[in-house]
């Protein structure tokens, strides 16, 4: 019930044996400041369990001749009930607070503060356990509101020699994202929640990895990319498993990945200052698939990474090689590849290539687009590999307009393009060329003859060595109404295939694939939206043979295409 707080003389030796402090009735406000003795050593445990919503101060700036203040809790540090705490309540310049629980962690109280004080110089604040955390309820942060991009300065610090856990009900950060989880422990860290921190720190003796799941993840909430959101990663110290970032610049951000001793970070550059979220998490080994489609001729066989975009803006990906990419040559390039669920892509337009093929450094950066599913390096003849066709559209833009659009890959070595226009799927004539661009790689032309009716479009494409390729067709309708499957590629196949369908109407789609004999073999429903989309079919499961597949939509068939299951 007391609003004096008592002075603990412990003389030449500062140990007491355990702390409790229960003050329902104390009514010193807003907070209470104590200044424990500089250098107190608790024996057993330091438990606050209320504190009458006051904040109950552990070290302001004092009167003592240090400057420091340090403190030790041998047993748990328990933050329970009502109580509010703060470690410290410095604005003087170089006051450096030092918190050891060599114990657990337990915050279910109200708030457990690093800092309060908005007058930090040089000040830092660092609570370090050598147990678990166990966070339960409450926040756990610090009050202030300075930031640093030059230092850490607050920090909670992981130093124990076992394996430690930590558990949250929520975040582990302040509003300005400047709390840092900081790892020095080589048994490692293992996360049984999912847990948000301002910034991660590696920048330690002893280092060690934290160990989290898909349902347990790590999340850095700092949005900046200086070197002190994410300190010194190294084969030491990563996260093993998956790691979401938070961006709001268009600039690369590292995620800290990596596995068993190897750590192999993965980088994605948003495509606008839009908050985004993005998580990765990197494997070693082959990828259970490594079958690739031109012009690709393999990739990696010891590493791949999972990445998605959780929420925001598309993005592209970079990564950086840790040796010379096995099967790869010197007339090689290096690129981003990205497997579409049948096969490895090309996913290097509009970003970066590495050559010369065999090299053991160097970056390769993909093209921009929603970043899900799984990447590694590939590779394919630089200089001289065909052209690579990404996507492929036609659209109505007037009554009589259409406008014809198609990306191709970055390592395509292109001439010119001819626009082929076609009434019935068939006959195809050129409506146009155009000339391709060295680095550039999305074109379009206006056609301004659109006839009445369906029109079909394909492109005829001449790479700078004279080998002409066709694109896929696909068809705009004008004045009519109906839906189309106009290709699929491939009709030899060994795993999947794409099927293009055109529709003029929003439906659903069911597609049957029969045998020779008529018999069903797989049905499949696709969502079908206006204009030309592609339907991915995942055939490996088939016994090798011909076989055709349909689709019908408003109970009418629209469309058959034969293939052959090599």
């Amino acid at each position: 019930v007391t609003n004096l707080m008592p002075i603990i003389n412990v003389g030449t030796i500062p140990e007491v044996g355990s702390i409790l402090f229960n003050s329902p009735g104390v009514t010193t406000s807003p907070s209470i400041p104590w200044n424990l003795t500089n250098s107190l050593i608790v024996k057993g445990d330091f438990t606050v369990s209320n504190t009458n919503n006051k904040i109950l101060i552990i070290s302001t700036n004092g009167s003592v001749s240090s400057n420091n203040f340090n403190y030790t809790v041998n047993g748990n540090f328990n933050v329970t009930g009502t109580a509010r705490v703060a470690l410290a309540n410095a604005s003087n310049a170089n006051k450096v607070v030092s918190f050891q629980v060599d114990g657990n962690l337990n915050m279910s109280g109200a708030t457990l503060d690093l800092q309060l004080s908005n007058l930090l110089v040089s000040n830092s604040t660092t609570l370090r356990v050598r147990g678990n955390i166990n966070h339960t309820a409450g926040t756990i942060g610090a009050a202030s509101n300075s930031v640093s991009t030059s230092a850490d300065l607050f920090i909670i610090e992981l130093n124990g020699t076992a394996n430690q856990n930590i558990s949250s009900t929520g975040t582990i950060d302040n509003a300005n994202n400047e709390l840092t989880l900081q790892i020095n422990n080589t048994a490692g860290v293992t996360l049984t929640t999912p847990v948000a921190v301002g910034k991660l720190s590696f920048n330690t003796v002893n280092k060690g990895k934290v160990n989290t799941t898909s349902l347990n993840y790590l999340t850095i909430n700092n949005t900046g990319t200086h070197a002190l959101v994410v300190n010194s990663p190294s084969s030491t110290g990563f996260v093993s498993g998956p790691v979401r970032r938070r961006t709001s610049v268009v600039t690369d951000y590292l995620l800290p990945t990596g596995k068993l001793s190897t750590y192999d970070p993965i980088m994605v550059r948003p495509s606008s200052i839009a908050l985004s979220v993005y998580q990765a998490e990197y494997f070693t080994g082959p990828f259970s698939d490594l079958t690739v489609i031109a012009p690709l001729n393999g990739v990696s066989n010891q590493e791949y990474w999972a990445l998605s975009t959780i929420s925001g803006a598309d993005a592209a990906v970079t990564l950086t090689l840790t040796g010379a990419v096995p099967g790869a040559t010197p007339g090689d390039g290096v690129v981003v590849s990205h497997y579409n669920g049948i096969d490895w892509t090309d996913y290097s337009a509009g970003g970066t290539v590495i050559t010369p093929g065999n090299s053991s450094v160097g970056s390769a950066r993909s093209l921009i687009n929603t970043q899900n599913g799984f990447y590694t390096f590939g590779f394919g003849v630089a200089g001289s590999l065909p052209i690579r066709l990404l996507n492929f559209d036609a659209r109505k833009t007037g009554s009589s307009l259409a406008q014809v659009s198609w990306t191709i890959s970055a390592n395509s070595n292109a001439s010119k393009f001819e626009v082929l226009r076609s009434v019935d799927g068939r006959n195809f004539s050129a409506v146009g060329t155009v000339s391709a661009i060295d680095l550039q790689y999305t074109y379009g032309f206006g056609d301004n003859n659109l006839p009445s009716g369906t029109s079909f479009y394909r492109l005829k494409m001449t790479d700078k060595d004279g080998i002409v390729t066709y694109s896929p067709i696909v068809a705009v309708m004008n004045g009519t109404k109906g839906v189309l499957i106009t290709s699929m590629i491939p009709t030899v196949v060994r795993s999947g295939a794409i099927v293009n369908i055109s529709s003029s109407e929003k439906g659903t789609m069911q597609l049957f694939v029969t045998d020779m004999y008529g018999r069903i073999v797989k049905k499949q429903l696709a969502s079908i939206a206006n204009g030309n989309q592609q339907v991915a079919l995942e055939l490996s499961n088939l016994p090798a043979g011909a076989y055709q597949v349909s689709g019908y939509m408003n109970d009418k068939q629209v469309g058959t295409i034969r293939f052959v299951r090599q």
